[in-house]
Parts: C-alpha cells; structure tokens; sequence
C-alpha cells in the first residue's frame, strides 16, 4: 500500500495521520496509548513486543495496537520512520 492510498484509509476510519521518526537504536520501555494506532513504516525497522512476542516491522509493513494495549518499541540501527494513524477511542465506538 503507497502512503497516499494509507493516509486516506487512516482518514476513513477515523484516525489522524503524522509522520513519525525515531532514532536509531532507541527503545521505548513498557507503555500504553490512550488510543489506537495503525502505522505504516516507510523505512527502518521498529520491533513491538506485545504478551512477551516480539514482532520486527520494516518498510510497507503496518502494524495496528488497540488503546491500552501496553507494549515495549525497540528502533533499529537506521531508525524508523513511519506514517502514524491515531484514533481517540471515544470516536471508534
């Protein structure tokens, strides 16, 4: 899926659409989000760990997280970048 065709998604379903970047080798300890997120990587890798099962996400791949759902981020050595969908709960039910 291109960006342009993802952001339209993203916007359809109710979410909000920025562009994310994290630095190399950064890692985010256990947290949670107070909304969901579908995110479409657009170049580095990111690894999510959820319920102890670490996941690798690399350019074109799309990964979406429930509110609540706690997780671990780990960036890889280039970094990420990342077209990052988010929708407050209260406008998903």
């Amino acid at each position: 899926m291109n960006s342009v065709d993802f952001e339209q998604k993203l916007s359809q379903d109710g979410y909000s659409a920025s562009q994310r970047e994290l630095s190399a080798i950064g890692i985010n300890e256990a947290h949670s989000h107070a909304w969901d997120v579908r995110a479409l990587v657009t170049a580095g890798d990111i690894t999510l760990t959820v319920d102890g099962v670490a996941t690798k996400y690399q350019a074109g791949d799309v990964f979406t997280m429930k509110a609540g759902c706690m997780h671990r981020e780990q960036v890889g050595a280039a970094g990420v970048t990342a077209i990052a969908g988010r929708r407050d709960i209260a406008a998903a039910a």
